[in-house]
């Protein structure tokens, strides 16, 4: 009896299973069918997401890195320090520091990864600031850069967390456009 049981739900189990992949593949040919992408488009522009013809270098910019640092700068940078009035009112806050980041308002580095197309006119700037997403805008900078804007992802880890940070990123953004017109970018 135990086994006539055991054979029925087996076949019951079977069936359902069979019916849930039968259905599962129709729903799944639905969906491409309704959703994927035509070959020709409908309006007739052109497709945004394609590379443009600007070729472009990469570069990063940042501090004197540690001796034994992985990856080192293509240009050293000089380390900015924040006005008073945006470090006393972050010390104010109570911040000091947290798990990731130590925070002083002296020597904040100027870090970037740079993609400067190879054009002789003048560029329009986008400037990608983050936080801990350092590589998570690269196809971003590729794409703009190759339809001729220089893009300068700028880091700002170090400011994550900080009472009053936008302040502060504000001046550090200033910091790089100021850094920027010198090299002569």
């Amino acid at each position: 009896m135990m086994l006539t049981r055991f054979s029925c739900f087996f076949a019951i189990l079977s069936m359902v299973t069979a019916s849930f992949s039968t259905f599962a593949s129709d729903v799944l040919e639905c969906v491409i069918e309704r959703y994927s992408q035509p070959n020709s488009s409908f309006t007739g522009l052109p497709n945004p997401a394609e590379l443009g013809k600007h070729k472009y270098k990469v570069m990063n910019y940042g501090e004197q890195p540690f001796l034994f640092a992985i990856s080192k700068p293509d240009v050293i940078t000089p380390n900015v320090n924040l006005p008073s009035f945006l470090s006393d009112y972050s010390r104010n806050q109570g911040y000091e520091d947290n798990a990731y980041h130590k925070f002083k308002s002296s020597n904040l580095p100027l870090q970037a990864k740079v993609w400067l197309p190879l054009a002789a006119q003048p560029l329009p700037l986008v400037l990608l600031v983050h936080g801990n997403s350092a590589p998570g805008f690269d196809y971003l900078g590729e794409l703009l850069a190759s339809r001729g804007h220089f893009v300068v992802q700028v880091d700002q880890t170090y400011l994550n967390d900080l009472w009053g940070e936008n302040g502060a990123r504000g001046w550090i953004l200033l910091e790089h456009i100021k850094l920027l017109k010198k090299m002569e970018c």
